[in-house]
């Protein structure tokens, strides 16, 4: 019978039965070898099952109740995950099998309790892939829930889906509308409002925003300084414009990592410690203040600058930590920083502006 299958016996010599005793665990796979053969629960007669088990000295008490459950609730599993009315044959066999293992009506009731959450799990899972022919309210209905009863179950089948998907979202850093509707048809199909923690959401709201700036029309906005005869503003935000600067650093030889060389030197000067400073280059946030990007120009306005860059000057840029590193013809670089959310996208609309991809997708009027 299904779900049991054939188990091997444990041999063991007359002088480690002598002084061991009977592996009781062959008295379990007997019965459970038993319960394989049978083509159904009528083709196990009365007793068999106490009797196999008796032969390797295992008697039905209530030390092994958690054993006799555990296999009950294989068959009752199985019988919920086949119903298809609350009168299925399959539930007499399990009847008959909890009387065949002794189980009191309370622990019958547990191990039904316990099978049917699994089984509505798995349906449920049937419902995710397609394979279940129930919708979610007739298996509720088969189950004789209601929508609280296997919440529990269907928010674990929704999120293990989800976390398949999230995946993918990770890698590509994109989630699409078709990925969103996909998702929303999944909670739709199992009941199940489509809520996600905090973090989630917020990798989900950046991958999204990434996706728009890479595969949607870009969309003109509203600023409020003049824009140039044909000139259009496609991006706006904050970023910090960066400058390169002569810092005064000096050596840490505090620093437990630190690796000496050979021309390092120390003094002192003072009783102090006078260390080796030197003057280095580092890029530097100069100012705060708002950065667009438009068919014509860069600009730059804060406070009390406004700097712009002509589009036809710029050949291009390069990404790296927020910073978006614009070359000009000359040879040089203007180098803008944006925030986390910002940045990777002000970097993706640029290009496409730079390259005059404004619109990606073609519609026939």
């Amino acid at each position: 019978m299904k779900p049991f299958e054939v188990q091997e016996l444990e041999k063991r010599g007359m002088l480690d039965t002598f002084f061991s005793g009977k592996p009781e665990e062959n008295g379990w796979k007997e019965l459970n070898n038993i319960l394989a053969k049978a083509e159904d629960m009528s083709k196990v007669p009365a007793g068999a099952l106490k009797k196999a088990a008796g032969k390797w000295d295992v008697k039905f008490n209530d030390r092994n109740v958690t054993k006799r459950s555990a296999i009950y609730r294989q068959l009752a599993e199985q019988a919920f995950v086949g119903m298809d009315n609350k009168e299925s044959v399959a539930f007499k066999d399990c009847e008959y099998l909890a009387r065949e293992l002794g189980l009191s009506p309370q622990a019958t009731q547990l191990a039904n309790r316990g099978a049917k959450q699994l089984a509505y799990a798995q349906r449920c899972r049937g419902i995710a892939a397609g394979t279940e022919k129930l919708t979610i309210q007739e298996l509720n209905d088969l189950f004789g829930y209601d929508y609280e009863a296997g919440l529990v179950q269907r928010r674990e089948v929704f999120e293990e889906e989800f976390y398949k998907d999230f995946e993918r979202f990770e890698e590509k850093q994109r989630y699409s509308l078709a990925d969103e509707e996909k998702l929303t048809l999944l909670a739709e199909k199992l009941d199940v409002p489509f809520e996600l923690k905090e973090n989630l959401t917020f990798a989900l709201i950046r991958f999204r925003n990434l996706w728009n700036a890479e595969s949607q029309d870009l969309q003109p906005i509203k600023v409020q300084f003049p824009l140039e005869p044909g000139e259009e503003c496609y991006a706006g935000t904050n970023a910090g414009r960066c400058l390169m600067k002569q810092v005064e650093v000096e050596d840490d030889f505090f620093d437990l990592n630190r690796k000496f060389k050979a021309d390092d030197t120390i003094s002192f000067k003072d009783n102090a410690l006078d260390t080796n400073k030197r003057m280095q280059e580092h890029l530097m946030v100069e100012e705060i203040g708002v950065f667009f990007i438009t068919t014509k120009r860069l600009i730059f306005l804060s406070e009390k600058t406004a700097v712009q860059h002509a589009m036809a000057d710029v050949t291009g840029g390069d990404y790296k930590e927020n910073c978006i590193y614009f070359h000009m013809k000359d040879g040089s670089d203007v180098v803008y920083k944006y925030s986390d959310e910002a940045s990777e996208c002000m970097f993706l609309i640029f290009n496409r502006v730079l390259q005059g991809k404004i619109k990606l997708n073609v519609r026939i009027e």
